[in-house]
Order: structure tokens, then sequence, then C-alpha cells
């Protein structure tokens, strides 16, 4: 039985243009197996996070405001109990490369363009395509940092820690306003680029922020502009005018005893063409979610027989719980069913 899902996400949004029977097995089948268990990769990223918001809400706001952005709290919350030490140590490693490279200070001087207090990890609901779908699209997004300007322009940062897990070194995406090493000269010398915005970066200001005129952010990465593009619009930016987004991307690259980390910050607009595709695609997924005819490139007969056969995937998962080592075992070394 085809189940109806409470909101698109940036993630399931991706996933489903992305992989229609893997959203399919995630979001509408009966049958799901336990959740994947976190793997490395994913952990670096969740601890860095906890070192990161704890510390910017302890400068801003002081030790003890809110316990909930403890790093503690933040870190036992989001990297899972068999990645602990190793992302422990690793996360505080990525978080000091970040400080070094000054783009922590770089941010701090951002947020005080704030009108009003900056927010941390909160969770915002929305509705989209009121036009188009009665009672508008259900969304739902999880910010890392949302602020809002002097004239009410929300404006939303997001960070990504990438190749850290590599085995080869990982690049920064194009558009970068200014990319920075961090390590220091007595580690390795410095990279080809230190200090230097990207080759198609022409900078200009928004409201006293820098960003880059010359590419917009679905150029430099499509799953970026849609999540911080959704996120904005959730938090009251108007469909249609320009929206100032933020990313700071950590890339790793293989060092002499651990890998070298550098900072790429990309500062770019959310553009109101951007936008108009963004909201059409939202809504021809809600759309054909609730037709029910899911793999709408076949017959509706052709397409509910593709959902029938996807709904037994998991049945050897019954039953089965995440602690299961067989299950560890599966999961651990699966891959999203292609079909």
């Amino acid at each position: 039985m085809l189940r109806q899902p409470k909101y698109l996400s940036p993630t399931s949004l991706s996933k489903f243009y992305r992989d229609r029977s893997a959203f399919y097995l995630d979001y509408l089948a009966d049958r799901r197996p336990p959740r994947m268990p976190q793997t490395k990769p994913m952990s670096i990223g969740s601890a860095f996070d906890a070192f990161a918001k704890s510390y910017l809400h302890t400068k801003l706001y002081g030790k003890g405001h809110d316990p909930a952005f403890e790093f503690g709290a933040l870190f036992e919350s989001q990297v899972e109990p068999h990645n602990r030490d190793w992302a422990r140590e690793h996360g505080q490693y990525v978080f000091a490369a970040y400080l070094l490279s000054g783009c922590l200070a770089d941010l701090m001087a951002e947020l005080e363009h704030a009108f009003d207090a900056p927010r941390f990890e909160f969770t915002v609901e929305h509705r989209v395509g009121h036009d188009f779908v009665a009672g508008g699209v259900p969304t739902l997004g999880k910010p890392d940092i949302y602020f809002r300007l002097e004239s009410g322009m929300p404006v939303i940062f997001d960070w990504k820690v990438n190749g850290y897990c590599s085995k080869s070194a990982t690049s920064p995406k194009p558009g970068y306003v200014m990319v920075r090493d961090g390590w220091g000269l007595d580690v390795a010398p410095p990279s080809r680029g230190n200090g230097r915005g990207h080759k198609n970066c022409t900078l200009g200001t928004y409201e006293g922020l820098t960003y880059n005129m010359s590419m917009p952010l679905h150029i430099v990465d499509d799953t970026w502009a849609a999540q911080t593009t959704m996120y904005s619009w959730s938090l009251g930016a108007k469909h249609g005018q320009d929206i100032l987004v933020g990313i700071d991307q950590l890339v790793a690259k293989p060092g002499a005893a651990r890998p070298l980390v550098r900072v790429a910050r990309h500062r770019a607009l959310s553009t109101p063409a951007y936008q108009d595709v963004l909201l059409a695609r939202i809504v021809a997924a809600w759309r054909i979610i609730e037709s029910g005819h899911i793999f709408d490139e076949l017959s509706r007969t052709e397409s509910d027989a593709r959902c029938a056969e996807l709904d037994e995937y998991y049945k050897i998962y019954e039953n089965a719980t995440p602690n299961d080592k067989w299950i560890q075992g599966i999961l651990g070394r699966g891959k999203p069913y292609r079909g």
C-alpha cells in the first residue's frame, strides 16, 4: 500500500529526481529496512558541526545559555555511539583547521550584520506552491545558521565536509569567494589557491555581505541551491527575489599524518529564474506522489506493477533490528537500490 509522506525535504526532493526507485523504497513503500548505521564520512561532518555550533553559540550568547547547544549535547545527538571516539578526535581536528584557516573569523564578522539574534539547528516547516497545489506543498528543513539582515532578508549558511575519508584529494566546488588553507607552513606548503578567490568569481556586496556576482549557487551545486533556497522560503524570503546564501565547504586531501583541510567560502545568490525551476520541480514531484502514478514515464498499470515489485524488495528485513549483526553487515556494504 502506497504511503503518503508528510512533507518534502531537500534530501527527499533530490532523491525523487535522482533515483525514483530509491525514493519509493525510502518514503512510499510499506516495508523499509532498519536505518543504515552512520558511516565515518557521515560522522565527521556531524562531529565538526557540533564543535562549530557549540563554539559559535558560546561566543554569541555565553556558556550555559542553552544546554542544547553545549558540545556534549550536540555531539551525542548527532554522532552514533559506534563512531564517537573516532569522530570526536577527528572532528576536533577538522574544527581546528577551520579555526586556523581564518574562515571562522570571517563567519563571525558576517554575523555582525545580523539584525537580530542568529539561530542554529532548528526545524522549520513551510508550504510552497499554493497557486498550483491546494493548500501548498509541505516542506521541512533544518538550517545550520539563520539570521536576518536589516531589510528583513533571511540569510542561510551551511557547512559541508567533503573528502575527509577519501584516499584522493577533494577539490572545492567552483565559484568560491575565497579559499584558505587550514594548516601552517610547519605542516605543509601553502596550496596554489590559498588566500584567493575562484577564477570565475566577481565580488559584489549585498547589504554589507560579500558574494560572487557571476556564479549563482545552482551553477555551483544544484543540491546546495535547492537546500538553502527551500530553507530561505521557510523563513520569510519571497519567491522571485534574489536570496543570498552561503556554504563553507571544508575539503580534504591525504597528508603525512592526517588529511590536510582547506576551506572554500561560497557566497552566492539564489536567483528568481532558478527559484521558478525549483518550485516547478517541487510541485511536479508532489503531484506525482499524490496521484500514486509514481513512475510517470510508464503507463499507470506498469507503474503500479513496479511499485508492487518494490514493495517486496525489503521483505527479508521484517522483524529484524539495526542491532542484528547480519543486518549491519548488509547495510554496511549495501548500495541504494537501482532496479
